[in-house]
């Protein structure tokens, strides 16, 4: 092989290097950036604060800049703890993998009675810890990830109680088409 065909050679794939960096590094950035926006979001859940770096898109399709939370709300929330697994993105979409780890307050609301339920009914310290791996739908808007409603975060953000509320409310739409039958 010649000496010109040598530094050609040389000069090509130092160029494809340079455009495989290139690629990578902003395809880690991205990731970086998405993943800086879901804990900025699900840490503004967690401390109740939507001053600053909340991105959250509900199930209609409308950004909030805040969620309003009661107190039993405030109270499931300061003992989630999350963590981003894995983020898969194309274009202006990305599906990130999340593990939460929440109180499950099932237990004890199938012990309590319903009409003298409130917030101090339940027991944080005694519950049993659940931990949860889901996706988490996001999308661009700006220079924002915004994260999108889903049933699995509202589930851990409620210690499981979104869940029986929903099984339940299946249920009597179940019982209420077998009666009309």
């Amino acid at each position: 092989m010649s000496k010109k065909k040598k530094i050609i050679l040389i000069a090509c794939i130092i160029i494809l290097v340079s455009i495989l960096a290139v690629i990578f590094s902003q395809n880690l950035l991205t990731k970086n950036r998405i993943k800086r926006d879901i804990e900025s979001t699900l840490s503004c859940i967690v401390n109740n604060d939507f001053s600053n770096g909340f991105y959250y898109m509900n199930i209609n399709g409308y950004s909030l800049s805040s969620i309003n939370m009661t107190e039993f709300d405030k109270m499931v929330a300061t003992n989630v703890k999350f963590k981003v697994l894995d983020i898969e993105t194309e274009n202006n979409e990305a599906i990130a993998t999340i593990e939460m780890e929440y109180p499950n307050l099932t237990k004890q609301f199938e012990t309590l009675k319903s009409d003298n339920l409130t917030s101090d009914s339940f027991n944080f310290d005694n519950a049993d810890s659940v931990k949860k791996e889901f996706d988490i739908y996001l999308l661009k808007n700006d220079n924002h990830w915004m994260l999108l409603q889903n049933k699995e975060m509202m589930d851990a953000f409620s210690g499981g109680l979104s869940s029986v509320y929903s099984n339940a409310e299946k249920e009597s739409y179940e019982k209420l088409l077998e009666e009309i039958k």
